[in-house]
């Protein structure tokens, strides 16, 4: 666990860096920060998952951390400890419970690089985030995310 600490530290001190020096590409209008405060966070992806007969809620490995200068990113933690990038970009507040992620790069699906994701979400409690997501080529999808606590 410590491993898996110690990794997250520096990769979001290499996503700082990253995101400051194209910042001024990236940058979102400042009025959708007071907005923005239910979503900014790190989150964790869940899949529903069917065991003994019974539904529970199955944490994945799967991260999404929504700052509150508009930039975002996608991580996965490995079994030794690994964290990947695997997409990051800008996003922008565009209603109560829409917003754009403005993809910049997704390692693991190329061709979603570029791209603008539509999103609609619902915060169904202050720990948990629903959303129905769809790209400009029409692909999409629905995902449910968990707050990740802060000790």
């Amino acid at each position: 666990m410590k491993k898996i600490f110690i990794l997250f530290i520096t990769t979001c001190s290499i996503l700082t860096i990253i995101s400051c020096s194209s910042y001024k590409k990236i940058q979102p209008q400042k009025t959708h920060l007071p907005v923005s405060k239910s979503l900014v966070g790190i989150w964790r992806q869940t899949l529903p998952f069917i065991k003994d007969g019974k539904k529970i809620d199955l944490l994945t490995t799967h991260y999404k951390s929504i700052n509150t200068d508009g930039t975002y990113y996608t991580f996965n933690t490995g079994k030794n400890g690994s964290i990947k990038i695997i997409q990051y970009g800008s996003y922008e507040i565009t209603s109560d419970n829409t917003y754009i992620e403005h993809i910049i790069t997704n390692s693991l699906v190329p061709t979603m690089s570029n791209q603008d994701s539509f999103i609609n979400f619902k915060l169904v409690d202050k720990n948990t985030l629903m959303i129905n997501w769809k790209l400009n080529d029409q692909r999409g999808g629905n995902e449910k995310w968990t707050r990740v606590p802060f000790y």
